[in-house]
Order: C-alpha cells, then sequence, then structure tokens
C-alpha cells in the first residue's frame, strides 16, 4: 500500500516530499518499537535490538538517498522513483511486522506472569 501510494504522485518533487513524510512516520514507529522493547527478555531484547539497527540503517539509506534528489531534476527523481517505494514499502511492512510480533511477546509474557 505505502508503494501505491507513493507512485500515485505524479509530480517528482512531490514524490521526494511524500517520501521524506513516510520516512518521518516510520520514525514513530521505531519509537513505538523501542517501547515495546522494554517488557520484553534480556534475550529477546537484544534480538530485538539488533533488528531495530537495522531498520534505523535501511531508513538513514533512504533518507539519504532521498536528500541527494531534492535539488534533482524531475528526470532524475524518476530515475529512483521505484527503486525508493519499494524501500519504503519494504522497510514499513517490516517495521510493522516487528511491531507485531513484539506486541505479541509482551502480550505472552504478561499472560505467564
Amino acid at each position: 500500500m505505502e508503494r501505491a501510494e507513493l507512485q500515485s504522485v505524479e509530480n517528482a518533487h512531490e514524490f521526494v516530499a511524500a517520501s521524506g513524510e513516510k520516512l518521518t512516520r516510520l520514525d514513530q514507529e521505531f519509537r513505538e518499537l523501542e517501547r515495546q522493547t522494554v517488557a520484553l527478555s534480556m534475550e529477546r531484547r537484544e534480538e530485538a535490538s539488533e533488528t531495530m539497527q537495522d531498520f534505523s540503517e535501511r531508513a538513514g539509506e533512504l533518507r539519504t538517498q532521498l536528500g541527494s534528489l531534492v535539488d534533482a531534476s524531475a528526470e532524475e527523481i524518476s530515475d529512483e522513483r521505484e527503486e525508493i517505494a519499494e524501500g519504503i514499502s519494504s522497510l514499513t511492512a517490516s517495521v510493522k511486522r516487528e511491531l507485531f510480533e513484539l506486541r505479541q511477546s509482551v502480550t505472552m509474557t504478561s499472560m505467564r506472569d
């Protein structure tokens, strides 16, 4: 869905702005992931920390790629649209999946206590 939303933006510079907004929303999801890890076992918290580090690196790469397009021509942006849209979509799905799994882990842990 993220990918389709981004690709529906016709203007190249609006695409860059919309992509930046999606990454900003992902930052909120990252903070939620961090909050959820507090209730996890040490082992699971370490795993989650490694996963979040990976997500953060991927988001950083996308931000760098977007940053290089701020003053780019519409043609240059067009060349990278698909890759950026796919990257944001994939990262968003991964973050949401991890958040869902963490919430389940927290629920299961609290049920056992």
